[in-house]
């Protein structure tokens, strides 16, 4: 007699045209075997969309960074998902805690090769054993990194690196897929508590017209649920607390 209410996490996505949603596939195939980028993290997304909207902070053009143990980045037209990084399951897209992102499709056939893997099996080792963790070869815990970064370990130097660039990338993937951006927002466990891993993204984003304060990104949010720690003649970047759980009421 329990109701049972299912809340799916890429719902929020449908707005995407099908230019933004399908792979260069056999289009029919694609349909039959419903393989299409569906998008992740809506719930997430869709409370910063809402919480940018109650705020008045909304703009055209927002790419939102959901940085945490799984992360992707998502563009924002007049507050709907226009593009996103994840697709067809949360592995796509950025380099993760444990998830490898983007990767060859050869590239993988050559891991299950040398590995001895193949199907479900080679799918769990690139969700639970690569990024962060597959680089490192000890840890997926941004802290640790950063620790054994601090502590001369050339592993943690090199996955650090390569977890800012492809962030980076992926901003600059998505501003050339919305033509132009007007604000920047950090959300989720990493993006909303991590002033160092926002300074050396912004720090790469100039050409786009941020820059942060170092000083308000320091303080971070502190008790608040959002802030503003660009500085002065750059565009905004917004840190917002992602809010999944009120989404889903509200929803």
């Amino acid at each position: 007699g329990t109701p049972v209410v299912t809340i799916t996490d890429s719902g929020f996505h449908n707005t995407r045209d099908d230019v933004h949603k399908y792979y260069a596939i056999d289009k029919d195939l694609a349909d039959k075997a419903e393989i299409k980028r569906y998008g992740y993290h809506g719930l997430s997304i869709g409370s910063i969309a809402n919480y940018l909207q109650e705020n008045n902070l909304t703009a055209e053009k927002v790419v939102v960074c959901h940085i945490g143990s799984g992360s992707s980045i998502t563009a924002l037209m007049n507050n709907e998902s226009y593009d996103t990084t994840m697709g067809y399951s949360p592995l796509e897209g950025l380099m993760m805690a444990t998830r490898c992102g983007d990767i060859d499709a050869t590239a993988t056939l050559a891991i299950g090769r040398e590995l001895g893997l193949e199907g479900e099996k080679l799918e769990e080792y690139l969700n639970k054993q690569c990024g962060l963790k597959g680089v490192t070869g000890e840890t997926d815990d941004m802290r640790e990194v950063i620790s054994l970064r601090d502590d001369g370990d050339e592993r943690a130097k090199l996955a650090y690196k390569m977890y800012i660039y492809r962030i980076q990338r992926a901003i600059g993937q998505l501003a050339a897929s919305l033509q132009g951006i007007d604000a920047l927002v950090f959300t989720a466990t990493v993006g909303e508590r991590n002033s160092e891993i926002r300074r050396d993204i912004v720090s790469g984003l100039g050409y786009l017209g941020f820059k942060i304060n170092d000083t308000k990104n320091d303080d971070g949010l502190g008790d608040n649920t959002h802030c503003n720690v660009a500085a002065s003649g750059s565009k905004p970047i917004y840190v917002i607390t992602t809010d999944e759980t009120g989404e889903m009421i509200r929803r």
